[in-house]
Parts: C-alpha cells; sequence; structure tokens
C-alpha cells in the first residue's frame, strides 16, 4: 500500500472514532440544555432557620461522619405552587476535610431537576467545633492544639501557654474580644460581631491555637512573617504576644496602619443585621482572605447576622451611659498621675476607674464633651518608653512620632492607640469666628523643660493657661473642639 492509500485509510479511521463522539457531546449538549430549560423553578425553601439545626462536636471529624447527622431532604415551593419534598446532600462553604476551622457553614444541594434563582437564599447549618476554648491563652485542656485538628494527633504542636492580666472586660475570650472592640477600636456593635464571626471560624478565640502546620498563629492565625510581627509588636510594647490582650492590641495596631481601608469600611457599616454581614465578609475578604474567598465571606457574614448580632446588638461600650448615648455626646474624663505628671484623657468608664484602682492616678472629673462620631478625629498615642500619652489631630505629627507612612521604620518611639475622640469642629477653625460659637477650643500647651512630647498639656481652662504661662509653659493654638463641658 502506497503511502497516499495509508494516509486515506488513517483519515477514514481518524473520523469513524471522532464522528460518533462529537454526534455524543452534540446530544449530550443538547440535552442538558433541553434539562435546563425544563427544570423546575423554586421560588421558596423551607429548610432549617438559622441555629435550629445546627450540629455542636468537641472535635473536628472526617465529613463523612458529619453527613449522617444532616437532614436528608428538605422542601421546596416551586413556581406552579407545589411543595415537594426532595432529597438533599450538604456541600461545606470551605473544605471540610482539608482545613483548620472552628465552624464550617453547609448548604443544601438540590437534584439537578430543580433550578435556584441566584436572589434565593438557601437555608444553611453551622458545624461548630467547640472543643479548646479556654480563657485568656489556655485551650479545654490546657495545651496549645494545632487549629482545628482532633486532639491526639500526632501533628499537634505543643506550646506553653501564657495567661492575660485579666484588664479586658468581659466573662470569656469571645466576650472580652468583642467589647475590646467597641471599647478600644470603637467599633459599633454590626463591625464587631462580624470581627467576631471570623475570629470564631479561625480559631475559637484560642490565642495558642497553631494551624498551617505549625506555621500560623493565634486568635487570627497570623501566618509567617506576620507572627513574627506580633511577637515583635508585642516584645516593643510591653505586651506577651502568647496572651489574648497581646494579640488584640496588634491586631488593632495592624488594622490602623496596614489595613485602614478595612478600619475605614468598618468604621462606616450600619449598626444593625446588614451591617453585621457586611462587617463579616468584608473583613473576611480583605483581612483574612481564605481560599474559596467570597463562598467562605458569604458564610462568615451569615454567621455574624445570625448568630452574633441578635448575641451582641444590644452590648453598650464602656464608658457610654444612657444619657451619653441619647445626648450624642461622650463625656471626656481627665485623670492626673501622680507618679509621671501625665494628664490623661479617656471617655471609658473602665479604663478611668481601673486606673484610679491602680492607686496612682486621681480622677479630676469631666474636661469637655466630645461628639460620638465626626469628620474630625483625634488621634491617640502611647510612649511606654515614657510612660505617657499624646493627642493630636495632626495625622503628620501622628505619623512622624509613630513612623507611619513616609516615615515608616523612623518614629520616635511612639506607638499608635487609634482614634481617642472626635473633635466637634476642623482644627484651623478660628475659636471666635461664628462657626465656633457654643463650642469649647482645648488648648494645648507645652513644657520645654522637658526635651519630649510627653510634656503637653490639654486644657478648656483658660484659667489653668494663664497659669501654666507664668509657670514657663508655651501656648500652642487650639488643638481641638468639644462642646459645653459638664459636671458629674
Amino acid at each position: 500500500m502506497n503511502k497516499t492509500n495509508k494516509s486515506v485509510v488513517l483519515i477514514i479511521l481518524a473520523l469513524a472514532v471522532l464522528i460518533p463522539l462529537l454526534c455524543g457531546l452534540s446530544i449530550k449538549a443538547m440535552a442538558e440544555e433541553y434539562d435546563t430549560a425544563n427544570a423546575v423553578k423554586i421560588i421558596g425553601i423551607d429548610g432549617p432557620g438559622a441555629g435550629e439545626q445546627d450540629i455542636h462536636l468537641q472535635t473536628k471529624p472526617a465529613f463523612q461522619e458529619v453527613e449522617p447527622l444532616l437532614p436528608a431532604t428538605i422542601r421546596v415551593l416551586s413556581e406552579n405552587g407545589e411543595s415537594d419534598e426532595v432529597s438533599v446532600r450538604w456541600k461545606s462553604a470551605e473544605d471540610f476535610d482539608h482545613t483548620d476551622r472552628y465552624y464550617y457553614v453547609l448548604f443544601p444541594e438540590l437534584p439537578g431537576q430543580y433550578s435556584v434563582p441566584d436572589d434565593l437564599e438557601l437555608p444553611y447549618i453551622v458545624v461548630w467545633i467547640d472543643g479548646g476554648q479556654g480563657q485568656d491563652g489556655q485551650g479545654q485542656d490546657g495545651q496549645v492544639q494545632e487549629g482545628g485538628a482532633i486532639e491526639g494527633e500526632e501533628e499537634n504542636v505543643m506550646l506553653e501557654p501564657s495567661f492575660s492580666p485579666g484588664t479586658l472586660r468581659g466573662s470569656g475570650n469571645e466576650e472580652k474580644t468583642f467589647y475590646f472592640l467597641i471599647d478600644v477600636m470603637k467599633l459599633n456593635n454590626a463591625a464587631a460581631a462580624g470581627i467576631v464571626s471570623n475570629i470564631r471560624a479561625e480559631s475559637n478565640f484560642r490565642p495558642n491555637a497553631l494551624g498551617d502546620n505549625g506555621t500560623s498563629y493565634g486568635i487570627c492565625q497570623w501566618h509567617n512573617t506576620r507572627w513574627t510581627d506580633l511577637k515583635n509588636f508585642c516584645n516593643a510594647n510591653g505586651y506577651d504576644w502568647t496572651t489574648l490582650e497581646g494579640q488584640l492590641y496588634f491586631l488593632n495596631y495592624e488594622l490602623i496602619n496596614k489595613y485602614k481601608f478595612v478600619v475605614t469600611y468598618l468604621r462606616n457599616v450600619s449598626n444593625d443585621a446588614a451591617g453585621a454581614y457586611n462587617a463579616a465578609y468584608y473583613y473576611c475578604a480583605h483581612f483574612e482572605i481564605p481560599a474559596n474567598t467570597q463562598v467562605v465571606a458569604d458564610s462568615r457574614g451569615r454567621v455574624a447576622r445570625d448568630t452574633y448580632w441578635p448575641k451582641y446588638a444590644g452590648a453598650v461600650s464602656a464608658g457610654i451611659d444612657a444619657q451619653e448615648e441619647n445626648s450624642g455626646y461622650l463625656k471626656m474624663y481627665r485623670l492626673y498621675n501622680r507618679s509621671t505628671g501625665e494628664h490623661l484623657y479617656t471617655y471609658d468608664m473602665n479604663e478611668r476607674d481601673t486606673l484610679v484602682m491602680r492607686g496612682s492616678w486621681n480622677y479630676e472629673g469631666v474636661a469637655w464633651l466630645s461628639p460620638r462620631t465626626s469628620d474630625y478625629p483625634v488621634y491617640r498615642m502611647y510612649k511606654a518608653a515614657d510612660r505617657a500619652h499624646h493627642y493630636t489631630m495632626d495625622e503628620n505629627e501622628r505619623d512622624t512620632l509613630c513612623g507611619l507612612g513616609k516615615y515608616a521604620g523612623r518614629g520616635r518611639g511612639w506607638t499608635y492607640e487609634g482614634i481617642g475622640w472626635y473633635s466637634a469642629l476642623p482644627v484651623f477653625t478660628d475659636e471666635n469666628s461664628p462657626e465656633a460659637d457654643g463650642y469649647v477650643p482645648l488648648h494645648r500647651l507645652y513644657n520645654p523643660k522637658y526635651p519630649m512630647v510627653s510634656a503637653h498639656h490639654y486644657t478648656a481652662d483658660l484659667n489653668e493657661v494663664s497659669v501654666l504661662l507664668t509657670r514657663g509653659w508655651v501656648y500652642e493654638g487650639t488643638a481641638w473642639f468639644g462642646a459645653k463641658a459638664a459636671k458629674e
């Protein structure tokens, strides 16, 4: 047989194989198109309500061990008004068997003959992994376990846990985390619920949780270099990096300094169930960034909305009483440290009372009223070496002292603690102008006898200003504006 004949034979054989295959694919595609066009459209699903059929386990098993615990059917309402009981399988938003989480959100998968519109929210079941939540770094058995792993497995890595000195408000690590977010970071309840939902999934609030084969650590599962950043921050600022307290203050620092856009978003979510969902979703998508990000962020948003928002919606930040909340203003408390000579200002009653109980601080009363919020933040900083605080509305001054932005790595020993409170007016407002009428300027003075920023003082009392000027203090102008001061 010559080459031409051989080529013809090969072509014929190839066509004999390909034509049936192509026809089969076309028939299959047509069948699938037909099935889609004739699918039963679902307009409602009568599945378990939020929390109704959640599963609580002490340790995380394989998914095949969870499946028998799940409902085998759910009832659906079709477009023609018929209600059917249909068999379902459940699918986890995250890879159940190959990730270390402390809860998993499961969604039902309906048979192919049913069409679910995009705007129909599917019911879900949460599998909670409860084992291991302890107090301030202690696991259930007092040992560190790899995040989400079953107790006793060889890959668990043991560390000696440390304990927080108990300065955080709340009765357990979950509560302490929530109250830190509203007391210190000054987030609203919805934003705090969103972060709590994420931390529950990552670590169950265990500061000693290890994950990713021992490369991620703590309540937020800081990975590799971020774990190193946690250690460096805590060592430089007098915190223990293995405790809840140290990790929460690092979270505050990291968000403010490296994820400012996330903080900005969180500070602007609505304080309601929808805000809790949005906060959890955004925090997950832009801070945690897990695999399958959108699906996981949606699942954590649902848990924030349906579990943590109802739980914490009525919580009140320390230092905010009903009278202040109704008035729209916060009382700013003034304290004096007899040992260092520092004056400290805070609206946090818990901070005020804690400092007074320590013995070296005197409470001097309400100095002024601050707006609950405004477009004019006052930044709070702390210098451990001087045991002193400093306050400013000037972002450049803040960045210079704390080594932020273009001054990164060139700070002067100060740690940025976040927004302390808000000014009623921009700092450049003329206090004698009509715009300033009814507002109280806070005056800033500096003592040149002390070559450090901690020698600043702030007061609304013009008589105090005059007295300090006679003692060598230098007047530096208006620091910020408050409303008329109140007396307790």
